[in-house]
Formats: structure tokens, C-alpha cells, sequence
């Protein structure tokens, strides 16, 4: 039974998991890809990615094996290594934001794409909304009709979901008690 599971780790940290984690450190955010498309994009790039470092680590662990003489490279040190890296990419993808905004993604995946319902996720995704909005922008004076019919679009999409995400915070701040506070300051100012 604990070779199975060792197999099933180590066929993980070969095809997916160091890559994928490298992936998600080197691109933290979510990209103009609508839906799952991201998602999809990051996987296949993390598992490419995983297969080329586990290459590199055989090929490392073998010619250390030319160089002194001893057998290295084995599953078992292959499998830690792996592991070491996968855990030193998942730090870095933590701190940089990308495991956060994929776990964010896929939860909203799992829930059938269910809005955020606390004002830390509405403003979240308001500003991602507004990092997008900010990204189309750059192609708003391109000369191909097409690209700037298409950015239209996308950006009035991106401006009514700002619209409504805005409504739902100013609806939560004037249900809750520190929000009747600050609906008074803004009447008064």
C-alpha cells in the first residue's frame, strides 16, 4: 500500500506539482482568458514545466553518479527533491499571490462561479475587475477594428460588473452598523 502511494506522489511531483507551483509563482495573477481557459493554461504550462525539472534533476542526479562514482539517482531521492522544490515554489506562489488567486479561482469554480459575499472579496474582485479594465485600455487606439469592437465590449462588461459590485458594497456598508455611520458621513459630506 505505501509503494502505491509513493508511486502515485512521485507520478505527481513528475507531471504537476513543481511546475505547476513555478508557474503560479512566475504569473501570480489571473490573465485577460475568460472562465477556465487560465486555469486550463496553467495547468498544461505547469505540467511541461514539471516534466522538464524532473529531466534536469535526473540528469543532474546522473551525472553525479559519473562524477563520484555512486548510484544517486533513485525515486526515493528524486521524489525529495521534488518535494523540496514543490514546497519552495508554493512559498514563493504565496507570496507573490498566485496560490491565493488560484484557490480564489477555483473555489468560484466549484461553487458554479458564486459571487464574493464579504466586502474583502467584492473589493478584491473590483480592483481585479479594474486591473483588466486598465489592461484593455491599451488596445482601445488599435487600428484593427475588430481588436477595438472587441475591447469595447469587454470593457462595458467589466464596467457593469464594477457597476453592480459597487451597489452590493454600498448595499452591505448601509445594512451594517459601522456602514450607518459611514452612509451618514457621506450625506453630510
Amino acid at each position: 500500500m505505501t509503494d502505491v502511494i509513493r508511486e502515485i506522489a512521485l507520478l505527481l511531483m513528475v507531471v504537476l506539482l513543481p511546475g505547476f507551483m513555478l508557474i503560479l509563482s512566475v504569473f501570480p495573477k489571473r490573465s485577460l482568458m475568460e472562465g477556465d481557459l487560465d486555469t486550463v493554461f496553467k495547468l498544461l504550462l505547469g505540467m511541461i514545466s514539471s516534466l522538464l525539472i524532473a529531466i534536469g534533476i535526473a540528469v543532474l542526479l546522473s551525472f553525479s553518479e559519473i562524477v563520484t562514482g555512486k548510484t544517486i539517482l533513485d525515486s526515493d531521492e528524486l521524489l525529495l527533491i521534488l518535494s523540496i522544490l514543490t514546497l519552495l515554489f508554493a512559498v514563493i506562489a504565496w507570496a507573490r499571490g498566485g496560490l491565493s488567486n488560484y484557490i480564489d479561482a477555483v473555489s468560484s469554480i466549484r461553487s458554479g462561479g458564486a459571487e464574493p459575499r464579504d466586502l474583502l472579496s467584492l473589493a478584491t474582485r473590483k480592483r481585479e475587475l479594474q486591473a483588466k479594465l486598465y489592461e484593455l485600455e491599451s488596445y482601445r487606439n488599435s487600428k484593427e477594428p475588430a481588436l477595438k469592437e472587441e475591447v469595447a465590449v469587454r470593457s462595458e462588461k467589466l464596467l457593469q460588473e464594477i457597476e453592480e459590485i459597487n451597489v452590493r458594497i454600498d448595499a452591505m456598508l448601509a445594512e451594517s452598523p459601522v456602514g450607518a455611520v459611514e452612509g451618514t458621513d457621506r450625506q453630510r459630506g
